[in-house]
């Protein structure tokens, strides 16, 4: 199986469009991808709403790195492949994505992992 095939499997494009579309919505917050046998079966968005008391409005859309269509297509790819490789190693868990002014600005991976049943010096569990 080839590199691309690989991530293909992990996170297809569709899924990724929708993924995308809402990080290009999102000033603040965090979008996490729920990994559940290595494949993205949920996506947890939080949104932070920053409240101002200038009399100007902020712009409650943005447009990250650029707004020509270029910039946006290497963007995603970029991303892309900086959450595939996020991805690809968790069987449970997360990956979350943190947005600060619009950009993404860190990756986090959550592994979850069952552990054999905990025994006390009795034979109970915890």
């Amino acid at each position: 199986m080839t590199e691309s095939q690989r991530c293909h499997e992990l996170l297809n494009q569709e899924t990724w469009k929708r993924v995308f579309a809402k990080i290009q919505r999102v000033q603040h917050g965090t979008l996490t991808l729920i990994v559940q046998d290595r494949l993205v079966i949920q996506m947890n968005i939080t949104e932070k709403i920053r409240l101002t008391h200038s009399t100007t409005r902020t712009s409650e859309t943005k447009m990250p790195v650029g707004t020509d269509r270029t910039d946006q297509t290497e963007l995603s790819r970029y991303l892309y492949q900086r959450v595939v490789r996020a991805i690809q190693d968790v069987h449970y868990g997360q990956v979350t994505l943190a947005l600060q002014n619009g950009q993404v600005v860190q990756l986090e991976r959550t592994e979850k992992m069952r552990v054999p049943v905990w025994q006390g010096m009795d034979g109970d569990g915890i």
